[in-house]
């Protein structure tokens, strides 16, 4: 039984734990572009229209592209695996949280 089925079996699972995998969810894969999407929009649903860390609560900006010579934001958001994928995490929208940048 893969991470994410014995979590939501159990009862647990991320704050976007309602929004419902596609077929391609697995073990060790990575978020596509299109459930980055769904996640940071129902964060916003969720934060009258902010984007907010699940851990700290606190309000958090869009990442810019990275550009030589330039520290990123510490403030920008990132989309993280909560079991890490060498750990068996998956790209379940059971396992993953919005937060700040690690810099």
């Amino acid at each position: 039984m893969q991470v994410g089925s014995a979590m939501a079996s159990s009862g647990g699972g991320g704050p976007y734990s309602n929004l419902e995998d596609s077929n391609t969810v697995g073990e060790g894969k990575d978020f596509t572009q299109k459930q980055k999407q769904n996640i940071i929009e129902e964060n916003m649903k969720n934060n009258g229209g902010e984007v907010k860390s699940d851990m700290s609560g606190k309000e958090l900006v869009k990442p810019e592209k990275s550009q030589k010579g330039i520290p990123p934001s510490q403030d920008e958001w990132q989309i993280d695996h909560i079991i890490p994928k060498d750990k068996g995490g998956s790209n379940s929208y059971i396992l993953n949280s919005i937060k700040k940048r690690n810099v």
